[in-house]
């Protein structure tokens, strides 16, 4: 790492400041305590499984991708999977109906500004060129 990394890293830290900030000024409290208060009250063992849900499927797709991106060589094929992979983790929040799927509307669009903030920040790293996630989103 060279001294001129430092910038990058300094906005990618303000960035994620940011971000919280809007999050907080967004839910009307810290991201952490509304997790915890929609996953406590009504509906929370729903709220709980579809978290898992997500959390067991965005691993399991990309890695179960990336596998198949080895033996594909069509781009387009690899990215059209993701595509899938993203209908597949919309989908069960979306069609659900009533009081918690108003509450899992909510849960989602939390997990898709992290998820957003993730991919910034990577981004970031990778156009700054920055190891070690710079090289790696550089190769895929």
């Amino acid at each position: 790492q060279s001294p001129n990394d430092m910038p990058t890293y300094l906005a990618g830290i303000v960035l994620l400041c940011v971000m919280f900030y809007e999050m907080q000024l967004g839910l009307k409290e810290a991201p952490f305590v509304w997790l915890l208060g929609v996953l406590t009250n009504r509906h929370g063992r729903e709220k709980l499984s579809m978290l898992l849900y997500w959390g067991t499927a965005v691993p399991a797709g990309v890695l179960g991708i990336s596998a198949l991106a080895r033996r594909i060589e069509s781009v387009t094929v690899v990215r059209k999977l993701y595509h899938i992979l993203a209908v597949l983790l919309f989908a069960p929040a979306l069609f659900l109906e009533g009081e918690v799927a108003t509450e899992l509307r909510k849960l989602l669009a939390l997990a898709l500004g992290v998820a957003l903030c993730g991919l910034i920040c990577v981004e970031s790293f990778r156009l700054g060129q920055l190891d070690p996630i710079g090289s790696l989103a550089g190769t895929f």
